[in-house]
Order: C-alpha cells, then sequence, then structure tokens
C-alpha cells in the first residue's frame, strides 16, 4: 500500500508491503530509482504480525520506479502502485508518481494525503472512458459515412 503526504518541499510516501508478500520474510528491501536500484541501501522496517513498511521523503512532480526485493531472492511488485512499467527482464516493474495533481484526489478536495492507487484507478477508468466515447464516435461517423454512400447509389 501507498500512502502519501505533501509537504511545501518534499512527498511524504509511506511503502508497505501487501501480508502475502511478507508472511514469510525475515527482510524486504526497496529498491527503486530513489535509491540508484542498490539492493542493500535501503531496508524495510518490520513491525509486528511481520508487517514491513518504510517512509521515504521523494522529490515531488517526479515518477518513481520500484520493487520489494524479499529475503534477497524474490522480487515483488506492490500491489497498489500508482501503475506499472515494463522492465528489461520481462517483467514490470512498479511505479510511484508524486505529481501535485494527485493532491486533489479523486474527489478534488485535495486534503493533502492521498493513496495514490486511488488517484491511478480513477485516472484509467477515465481514459477508458475518453477511448470508448472516442470509439463510439468513430462508429457513428462510419454508420452515417455508409449510409450517405448507399444513399446516393
Amino acid at each position: 500500500m501507498l500512502k502519501k503526504k505533501y509537504l511545501k518541499s518534499k512527498v511524504k510516501v509511506t511503502f508497505e508491503v501487501p501480508t502475502q508478500i511478507s508472511e514469510h520474510a525475515e527482510e524486504v528491501y526497496l529498491v527503486g530509482d530513489f535509491n540508484q536500484w542498490d539492493e542493500r541501501s535501503t531496508v524495510m522496517d518490520k513491525a509486528a504480525g511481520n508487517h514491513f513498511s518504510i517512509t521515504l521523503e521523494l522529490d515531488p512532480d517526479r515518477e518513481y520506479q520500484y520493487r520489494y526485493l524479499v529475503n534477497g531472492k524474490e522480487w515483488h511488485n506492490d500491489w497498489d502502485a500508482d501503475r506499472y512499467v515494463p522492465n528489461p527482464f520481462s517483467g514490470d516493474n512498479s511505479v510511484v508518481s508524486t505529481a501535485a495533481l494527485a493532491t486533489n484526489g479523486a474527489n478534488g478536495h485535495g486534503n493533502g494525503s492521498t493513496n495514490g492507487s486511488t488517484n491511478g484507478k480513477s485516472a484509467k477508468s477515465s481514459e477508458a472512458k475518453a477511448t470508448k466515447a472516442t470509439k463510439s464516435t468513430k462508429s457513428s461517423k462510419s454508420t452515417t459515412s455508409t449510409k450517405s454512400t448507399k444513399a446516393k447509389k
């Protein structure tokens, strides 16, 4: 899970490993653009119940790719990432966005703290609706064009 808190010059992002991934973990490292993909520099804090989390201060208006490295050998994505991008190892990387736009949240009220996954899902939903509307418009034009051609014959 991602939790974001927007400050004046930074964004505090809390990364939490899903329980299904962390339940058998001894150690988890957060690895990504923010630490030059160093597999040993950002160890996550282990809490009761085998919950792993860490909070980082990141620069605003950026996107950071990242993954979780469990027990030094298992790579996992964040199931609640803002989005995913292909990596050169035939998999995907998780992405967290610190864009200022995200401060408005899905409801547009801008309380300064949002869960990035909600914003990503809203954006994807809007994109899907826009794509459907475009396809519908193209389909209508095609049908109108066909009717006009038939009428001329």
